[in-house]
């Protein structure tokens, strides 16, 4: 492959035309209805790929390699590849073998800096790498989205492998980088499990995206730290329709489009899930995501099965054994 590249001419006639013109289509999981098709542009590609490239978002540069464990069905590989592009660091690709020993092999074959993927991905690469005593020569930090982030996933990539993992959270209509948690100078001299707490958070949200959340009624609630409700966000990357108009967004008055759920602090929001796929109990809400981190947290867990629908739970007593909503976890006795 990089014999044929190299063989290549260095030479291209760049075409000329609106920055407005499509550049690519990504479709919605379908987690609530239909998948939909989310249209964007080469401007709101563009600028997307400044956006998540800016110290306190991506921090990417010519000096890192950078490793999407993302396929580009995925909103793009989370626009890494653009902001790759724009920044000239190092692309490596996973290919089909996304198991924890090749991921591994693959960052230390590559002198890999910088990782993306979802919790599953490094839940068996740190599983491969535990039971062996392996240890990263050059990986440096990670960034962890599509679902939460276990805290004890992020306690034994700092502590046990050096690295700083950033949590973040986007959409498929939002290109699709919204929020991502970087500590702030303030934040450094706070103690180890306070910075946790913020750690466990997506973070702020990045230069040009607008958020707020709001009620049953479309009013706005407080930034508090302790309000739920709808989360509504507007941006240059973020759609205001779906493609062919397909059952078009709920928008307030200011252009804010929507939404999962949030709990909202003001700098670190909280992006609990779609309303839609809230579980509900006879005395409160549980939120989808809190299922699988809770059962990584279980003594008993076994690896996971990736992007399986549930998973098998039984009690430690053996008295009952239920099925749970999750995409990447299982336990059992």
């Amino acid at each position: 492959m990089r014999r044929g590249l190299h063989a290549q001419s260095t030479d291209y006639a760049w075409p000329q035309f609106d920055e407005n013109t499509a550049s690519s289509m990504c479709y919605t999981s379908g987690t609530t209805g239909n998948p939909k098709a989310a249209l964007y542009s080469h401007r709101s590609t563009t600028l997307h790929a400044y956006a998540a490239a800016l110290p306190d978002v991506m921090c990417l540069s010519a000096r890192d390699a950078v490793l999407p464990v993302v396929p580009m069905f995925h909103v793009n590989a989370w626009g890494i590849p653009y902001s790759a592009a724009l920044t000239g660091c190092k692309l490596v690709f996973p290919g089909p073998a996304m198991d924890g020993k090749s991921i591994y092999e693959l960052i230390e074959a590559e002198k890999v800096t910088y990782a993306a993927g979802v919790p599953t991905v490094w839940q068996m690469m740190l599983g491969h790498m535990k039971p062996a005593g392996l240890k990263f020569s050059t990986l440096r930090r990670t960034v962890i989205g599509g679902s939460a982030c276990p805290p004890a996933m992020i306690t034994a990539f700092q502590d046990d492998f050096g690295v700083e993992v950033l949590h973040a959270w986007g959409m498929t209509e939002m290109s699709p980088l919204g929020t991502l948690c970087t500590l702030k100078n303030k934040q450094l001299d706070l103690s180890k499990d306070e910075q946790m707490k913020i750690r466990q958070k997506q973070g702020r949200a990045i230069f040009g995206v607008d958020m707020k959340i709001v009620d049953g009624n479309g009013d706005e609630l407080p930034w508090d730290g302790k309000s739920y409700g709808d989360l509504l966000v507007r941006g240059p990357w973020i759609l205001d329709t779906y493609y062919k108009g397909e059952s078009p967004l709920i928008q307030d008055a200011q252009g804010r489009a929507g939404s999962p759920r949030a709990t909202w602090r003001p700098s670190t929001p909280m992006v609990s899930c779609r309303s839609r796929t809230a579980a509900r109990t006879s005395s409160s809400r549980v939120e989808s995501g809190s299922v699988p981190s809770t059962l990584r947290t279980l003594p008993w867990h076994t690896p996971p099965w990736p992007w399986r629908p549930a998973s098998a739970c039984r009690t430690p007593s053996g008295m009952s054994a239920r099925l749970l909503p999750s995409r990447s976890s299982r336990v059992q006795r």
